[in-house]
């Protein structure tokens, strides 16, 4: 007995269908890294960093594809992680593993991509920033105000953290009369946590300059595209891109000023992490 044409059309489309069900529920199970704590590392010294993100307690491999030279690193430990009061696994992760790793010297500064592989897949790369030890200074706390500001001589990267609801970051530079100074904030970018704001100061304590986000021009179309990314994890970097602070600001005079960074929101963990360049341009 020959089956009708739409018949065969029907059990074309159930088998289609079991298909596609089956692969999404396959995706489910897929690794997918957040956040890298810290945000980067210096080439040539050893480094220890918490990769956060979902589905990666059963993490058997981070790769480096395409790294040159290439990048090998050991998994210390795996498991659960904690999630900061406010935030989602989404946000964040709530799964980690601990990695010891040496970006090999000669790797220029940049990004590299960074992959976990698990027994149901690998991640999407999620990209490890590589500094230059020459001008990348670790934040010192300590530094919550103009007296204890943390010395800068830029140009230079600072890797740091907002720590607790309470934690603002000041940092002290000189500069001459008609520099530019241009200070920017990588961070939410990366999938940290921080929506940063950047405020400069000069000698005296006056206000001179403030920046919350960088693109804080977006128009109402930009505003639907953030909407829309909230639904479409491919597109959040972007979205979260814009909360990342850049202040450009020429200077009147010689002297000292002071440079405070601190969570827009009041916010602060372990997973509000930043890197802050710091230049002077003539």
């Amino acid at each position: 007995m020959r089956r009708s044409p739409c018949i065969a059309v029907l059990a074309l489309l159930a088998t289609s269908l079991a298909a596609q069900e089956k692969k999404d529920e396959a995706k489910k199970d897929v690794p997918r890294v957040a956040l890298v704590v810290p945000l980067g590392v210096n080439a040539g010294v050893p480094t220890t960093v918490r990769i956060r993100g979902v589905k990666l307690s059963d993490a058997t491999e981070v790769k480096f594809p395409g790294a040159k030279p290439p990048v090998a690193a050991t998994i210390k430990s795996k498991g659960k992680a904690d999630l900061p009061q406010g935030l989602e696994a989404a946000d964040v992760g709530d799964t980690q593993v601990e990695v010891e790793l040496t970006i090999p010297t000669e790797t220029p500064a940049g990004e590299v991509p960074l992959v976990v592989v698990t027994p149901a897949g690998a991640s999407e790369p999620h990209a490890l920033q590589v500094t230059d030890p020459a001008t990348t200074v670790e934040e010192k706390e300590g530094n919550n105000g103009f007296r204890q500001a943390q010395a800068l001589k830029p140009p230079a990267t600072v890797r740091g953290r907002i720590e607790n609801t309470e934690d603002v970051d000041v940092f002290s530079f000189t500069a001459k009369s008609g520099q530019t100074l241009v200070a920017e904030v990588e961070a939410a970018k990366h999938g940290s946590a921080l929506d940063s704001l950047l405020t400069l100061y000069d000698a005296r304590g006056n206000v001179l300059a403030t920046n919350d986000d960088a693109a804080a021009d977006a128009d109402s179309a930009a505003a639907e595209d953030d909407n829309a990314a909230l639904k479409d994890p491919a597109r959040q970097q972007a979205a979260r891109a814009k909360r990342d602070s850049l202040l450009r600001f020429r200077c009147p005079s010689d002297g000292t000023y002071y440079l405070a960074l601190l969570d827009a929101n009041g916010r602060g963990s372990a997973t509000h992490v930043y890197q802050l360049g710091v230049k002077l341009e003539n």
